[in-house]
Formats: structure tokens, sequence, C-alpha cells
């Protein structure tokens, strides 16, 4: 108990905590956990000092509103203290730059974000599958990695709307994994390795799950929780995906010693499927990448 009031009497007051996201709680208290072990190193050494004493701190809980939504106000506060660092280089014989480089208390990370790989949609309206029937169409949006569901009039729109990237389609010829739609959790893996590993030097070691999984969680590009959901006597988490990332001859993503990187020995593995993969979420407006610093 004492951990929780040095938490919240030091740390909500003095560091922007990064987001715990609602729909993983129990990564949410694996994150908690942690926190509390450097609150309690910080309190020990002298650096933080409790404010409350036990009995004083559940006085104030107890005066906290039920319908509190401490996520949203951990994220408001994570965006706040958001820095902008701007770095200007000169040289003699040119004009001076500027280089702005967003830093976030979470993830940070710079660049520019590539927009290419992506087969874009022909101008042809929804005449082109107007005349499909709802089987056909349903069998086009399993085909291009888009949801099935809904009336034909929803279908023929979602078919009409971005196309899924050409490497896409090449490594499901192919008979080589893909995930199966686009807001999934194992295309959010597979952004958030990119978003790191494309800036990241030779020595790079890749990511860790700890490191990974909060991050393709706080992409918001997958539909589902990263918790899991039931699904008859099995419960589905948004980790397991990563076995099929891993599996057959081109794999999209590699494990070695407890960190995780893209593939990037073949046209067709993970590092580019990923690239295109995260142009394809921009296009259906579902990747929040660039609310964490990644421009």
């Amino acid at each position: 108990m004492f951990l929780l009031v040095w938490l919240s009497s030091s740390l909500l007051k003095n560091h922007a905590l990064f987001p715990i996201n609602n729909r993983s709680t129990d990564h949410s208290m694996v994150e908690l956990s942690r926190w509390a072990v450097h609150v309690l190193q910080d309190y020990r050494q002298g650096q933080i000092k409790a404010e409350y004493s036990l009995e004083e701190f559940e006085r104030e809980v107890k005066k906290i509103p039920r319908e509190t939504d401490f996520s949203k106000m951990a994220k408001d506060m994570a965006k706040s203290k958001r820095s902008v660092q701007v770095e200007t280089t000169s040289n003699a014989s040119a004009k001076k730059n500027k280089k702005i480089t967003i830093q976030t208390t979470l993830f940070p990370s710079s660049g520019k974000l590539k927009a290419d790989s992506v087969s874009k949609p022909k101008d042809t309206g929804s005449s082109q599958f107007s005349g499909w029937t709802v089987a056909k169409l349903q069998k086009q949006c399993v085909e291009w990695g888009l949801p099935k569901t809904g009336k034909k009039a929803d279908l023929i729109v979602r078919l009409s709307g971005p196309r899924p990237p050409k490497l896409l389609l090449e490594r499901k010829a192919k008979g080589c994994y893909v995930p199966s739609r686009y807001n999934t959790c194992a295309t959010a893996l597979l952004v958030g390795l990119w978003l790191e590993q494309r800036t990241a030097g030779p020595d790079w070691k890749g990511m860790t799950k700890e490191e990974l999984y909060p991050l393709a969680e706080s992409l918001d590009i997958s539909k589902d929780p990263f918790s899991g959901v039931a699904t008859g006597p099995f419960k589905y988490d948004g980790w397991s995906s990563m076995s099929d990332l891993r599996s057959g001859e081109i794999p999209l993503v590699v494990l070695k010693r407890g960190h995780f990187k893209l593939t990037t020995s073949s046209e067709i593995g993970g590092f580019h499927l990923a690239e295109a993969l995260h142009s394809w979420c921009h296009e259906h407006g579902i990747c929040s990448c660039q609310q964490f610093g990644y421009s």
C-alpha cells in the first residue's frame, strides 16, 4: 500500500507517466509493478518524499469519483510533457537548416515515414463491384485482408477503399504467412518493430517483448484487445500471433537472445512488408504512431 502512496504523491505530480491502456489489463499491471519498483528505489535513495500517511492517502482516494478515467489522465499528461527539440545544423557553404525531432516520454524516435509499396485503388468507384454477389464480395475481402462482415453496400465500400500492399499479395500467393487483416495484433507487432528498426544502427539488438508489446498496443492498430478475447474454450492473446510471424521458410520476425527483429534478407521479408502495412494502416486512418513522436 505504501508503494501506492509514493506512486500517487510523487510520480503523478512530478513525472509524466506513459499511458497505461485500459484494453490490456494484464500488461497494465506489469507496467504498474515496474513503476512501483522504481519508486521504491527512488524513495530509499532519498530522491522522493512521501507526502501522505496511509490513513491520509486512503481519505484522499475516497474523494476521487468512481468514474474517473485514470488512463485518459495519464495519456493527456504524457502528451502535455512531449518536448520538441530543434537541432540546427549549419554549413559554411549552404543555408542553415533546422531539423525538428519529436521526443516523448515513451518510445522516442525520429525519421520520416515512408508511404510507398502500397497499390493505390483505381478511381472506378463502386461500379466495379456492384454486380458481384455477397459471397464473392466476402471472398475478395478475405483475399485482400479486409473484414468480411456487414451488408453488401458495406462490402462494396470496403473493397473500393485502400487496396492491400502488393507485397502482401505476393507473400500470400507464395503460401507465406501474412496478417489476416490490416487491423490485427500481428500487423501492430510488425509496425511497432518497423518504427524502431528503420532508424536503428547496425548494432541494434532488436526489441524485447516488454518493449514491443506496449508499443504495438499503443498504436491502436488492432481491432481486438491485446489482452485477449475468449473464443470457445480458448483465449486469443495479441502476443500469440508472434509464433505465426516467426514461422515459415521466409519468416517475418526472428528472435535472437530475447530480442525480436524484422527479417531483411528477402524482398518479401518482414521489414519490407511491415513498411507497406504501416502505410496501409495510415490509409485506413488507424495508426496513431505520430502521437508518440514518430514522424
